[in-house]
C-alpha cells in the first residue's frame, strides 16, 4: 500500500495484525502486508479498546478462519455508536455471534449458509465494511446489501478488493452485490487522501487566509465540504491530483446565514462538524450546526468557549455567534477531530494556545507540527502542542 499515512490508529492496527500472525514493512508511508501466516483468530483486549475500526476485523477472520474471537471496539467517546448493525448482518450471513456482556466480547463462527439479501437497519460504515469483508471469500455464495453507505472509504475499499481478484458491484450505489471467490491475491494499492484531513486544512485557510497547495487529492473530493467552504469565498482548483486553495479576505462571512446538518454521503460528514464549529466562530454572523449522526459530536464547545468562542447549546443544534479574534488559552482535547478543531481556533486566536491531549490528534492527522510549521505558524510538541499564534497568511504546501 502507497501512501499510507504513519498515525497511531495504523499503528495500532499493525500491532493487531502482527498479534494475528501478519507479517509487515512500513517505511516512508509504503506498507508491505504479507498474511500468508496469520493463524490466529484472537485479538487482544487491550488493542480493540483503542482502535474503533479494529471491529471490521470480525468480518475479514470470518471470511478467512471461519472463526474469531474480539471484544467490543474503542475509539473516540463521541457517542454511544453500538455494534448491533455489525451483528445483525454477520447473523443474518449464517454466522453464529455469542455476545458475552461481561467480558464485552463477541464469540464467531461459522460460515455464509448461502445466498442472502440483507438490508442494513441504518447506514453504517463499519458495518458496510464488515459485511463486504465477511461475504468476499463465501465461494459459491452470493451476498447483496441494500440501504448500504456510499462514503468514498466504501469504494476504495471495494475497488482494493476488486483488484485483489474480489466479485464486487454497486460500491458507491444504495446496493451492493458480494458473490464470494475461493481466494485473493498480491495486488498494490494506492491509499486515496484523507478527506476529512483535507477537509481541516482547507477549513484552516478558509479562516485564517492564504495559499496553500494540497497533494494527493482526488478530483472527485467531497462536494459537501467545498460547498460549504465556497460560501465564505473560499476558492480552489484541482487539477493532476493537486489542490490549490486561496482565500484572499481576512473577515468571511457568507452571503447568507450558515444553517449545516450532517448526514450520511453525501451529505455533510460528521467528522467536519467540529472542525466547522471552530472556524465558524471567528466568522461575521449567526451559524447554526445540527448534528444528526453522533450525540457527543459537541465535546469541544467548552474548551472553544474558553477561547473566546461565541456557542451555545440547544438540543442537537450549536448556534455560532461569529467573533473576530479568539483568545489563546490553555485547552484540552476529548476527541480526535475536537482536538483538530481547538487546533484550528488556536491558528486564529491571540496571543499562546496550548492544547493538551494531543494524542487523540496524532490518531488521525500524519506530522500535523511539521505541516503547520510550512504554514508558517509557531509551534513547539510537548505534552501538547503550544502555538505561537499571531496571525499569518500562508503560502506553501
Amino acid at each position: 500500500m502507497r501512501n499510507c499515512p504513519d498515525i497511531s490508529d495504523v499503528r495500532i492496527m499493525l500491532k493487531i495484525l502482527k498479534h494475528l500472525g501478519c507479517n509487515y514493512k512500513f517505511e516512508n508511508n509504503i506498507l508491505e502486508l504479507d498474511s500468508d501466516k496469520i493463524n490466529v483468530s484472537d485479538i487482544p483486549k487491550e488493542d480493540v479498546t483503542k482502535l474503533r475500526s479494529s471491529i471490521v476485523l470480525a468480518g475479514a477472520l470470518l471470511s478467512r478462519n471461519n472463526w474469531c474471537k474480539i471484544s467490543y471496539p474503542g475509539g473516540c467517546n463521541i457517542g454511544l455508536r453500538k455494534i448491533d448493525v455489525h451483528i445483525d448482518i454477520l447473523r443474518k450471513m449464517g454466522y453464529e455471534i455469542d455476545e458475552n456482556e461481561e467480558t464485552s466480547e463477541l464469540i464467531c463462527g461459522g460460515r455464509v449458509n448461502g445466498d442472502n439479501h440483507i438490508r442494513l437497519r441504518v447506514r453504517s460504515v463499519g458495518a458496510t465494511e464488515n459485511g463486504i469483508l465477511a461475504a468476499v471469500l463465501s465461494d459459491g455464495y452470493c451476498v447483496t446489501f441494500s440501504n448500504v453507505s456510499k462514503e468514498p472509504e466504501i469504494v476504495n475499499l471495494c475497488k482494493a478488493l476488486i483488484k485483489m481478484g474480489a466479485d464486487i458491484t454497486g460500491a458507491g450505489t444504495d446496493e451492493i452485490v458480494v458473490r464470494g471467490v475461493k481466494s485473493l491475491r498480491d495486488t498494490t494499492i494506492d491509499i486515496s487522501c484523507d478527506r476529512i484531513v483535507c477537509g481541516t486544512y482547507l477549513a484552516a485557510v478558509t479562516a485564517v487566509g492564504g495559499e496553500v497547495r494540497l497533494l494527493n487529492v482526488n478530483k472527485n473530493f467531497d462536494k459537501s465540504i467545498l460547498n460549504e467552504l465556497e460560501k465564505f469565498g473560499m476558492k480552489y482548483k484541482i487539477s493532476n491530483d493537486e489542490m490549490w486553495v486561496s482565500k484572499t479576505c481576512k473577515d468571511y462571512k457568507s452571503e447568507r446565514d450558515i444553517i449545516i446538518s450532517t448526514s450520511a454521503y453525501p451529505g455533510f460528514p460528521t467528522d467536519m462538524q467540529s472542525i466547522f464549529l471552530s472556524m465558524l466562530s471567528v466568522a461575521r454572523g449567526t451559524s447554526v450546526v445540527t448534528e444528526n449522526i453522533f450525540e457527543n459530536r459537541f465535546k469541544c464547545v467548552p474548551e472553544l468557549i474558553k477561547m473566546g468562542a461565541h456557542i451555545s447549546i440547544s438540543g442537537s443544534s450549536a448556534i455560532i455567534k461569529g467573533t473576530k479574534r479568539l483568545i489563546g488559552k490553555d485547552v484540552t482535547a476529548t476527541d480526535l477531530r475536537g482536538g483538530a478543531a481547538l487546533i484550528g481556533a488556536a491558528l486564529k486566536a491571540k496571543g499562546v494556545a496550548c492544547i493538551n491531549n494531543c494524542e487523540f490528534v496524532e490518531r488521525g492527522y500524519e506530522n500535523l507540527e511539521y505541516k503547520l510549521k510550512k504554514l508558517d505558524v509557531d509551534i513547539i510538541k510537548q505534552r501538547g502542542l503550544r502555538f505561537e499564534t499571531e496571525e499569518k497568511k500562508s503560502s506553501s504546501e
